[in-house]
């Protein structure tokens, strides 16, 4: 949270990531820190789908996994 979000491309991106919303209480961070986190992807103006991410459990839509996986399969193969 102490980093430099506009000098450090993909930092919101890791943030919302590392922070999102599982579901898992062992894993879910506690709802102040958040409150923060939300409060600083809003300031940046990050995506809304970076935000719900971070604010309710949802699936990561296939352009947010590739991004946070990187390579992405050829057309036409999925892992099972």
């Amino acid at each position: 949270m102490k980093t430099d979000f506009k000098k450090h491309d993909g930092a919101a991106f890791a943030l919302a990531i590392l922070t999102r919303k599982t579901g898992d209480r062992a894993r879910d961070i506690d709802d102040a820190l958040r409150a923060r986190v939300i409060d600083a992807l809003n300031q940046l103006k990050a995506p809304d789908s970076w935000v719900e991410m971070v604010s309710t459990v949802v699936q990561l839509s296939a352009s947010d996994e590739a991004r946070a996986l990187g390579d992405s399969l050829p057309l036409g193969i999925s892992l099972a």
